[in-house]
């Protein structure tokens, strides 16, 4: 396998680790052999390039986390607070397919499962951009490292607001 696609293989694989092991592998590639000024300049630059690039993957990972979490909590608590079940609840991706996978038989194969569940028309929803018309509900605050990122977690009730 070249170096290219080994290192875009472990990016892909281990996000934190492997956009920074890429980055190293790619400016010592890029610049040649071992010794000489512009192989030490290189080297220093991708350490530093790999720094950079570690950071920002576990900064955008612990994002992406927390931001998941806080779906989680407000879905959880809308569940327990008014009675409803989760397929009455437009939770994203992971919410509404991991609760579809729930009613599989345990010996059924996760790729013979539902592929996307629609929930579009539920009467709730999980979301950090409401629309609208929609009722707001609750709201849970995140506190994201990068800029740009979700701040909040919304319940809204779909199309109640007038």
């Amino acid at each position: 396998m070249p170096l290219l696609s080994q290192a875009f293989c472990g990016a892909l694989f281990c996000l934190p680790f492997g956009f920074s092991f890429a980055a190293l592998r790619i400016s010592t590639w890029v610049l040649g052999g071992s010794g000489g000024i512009a192989w030490r300049a290189g080297q220093r630059a991708g350490f530093a390039l790999a720094g950079l690039s570690f950071a920002f993957s576990a900064a955008a990972t612990r994002d992406y986390l927390a931001w998941n979490r806080g779906v989680w909590r407000v879905g959880e608590a809308l569940i327990a607070a008014e009675q409803v079940t989760p397929d009455q609840i437009d939770g994203g991706f992971e919410w509404n397919n991991l609760r579809a996978l729930d009613r599989l038989p345990s010996w059924q194969h996760l790729g013979q499962g539902p592929a996307n569940v629609d929930r579009s028309s539920a009467p709730y929803a999980i979301t950090f951009a409401p629309e609208p018309e929609d009722e707001l509900r609750e709201q849970t605050r995140l506190q994201p490292w990068l800029p740009h990122a979700p701040e909040r977690v919304y319940e809204v009730r779909r199309g109640a607001a007038q």
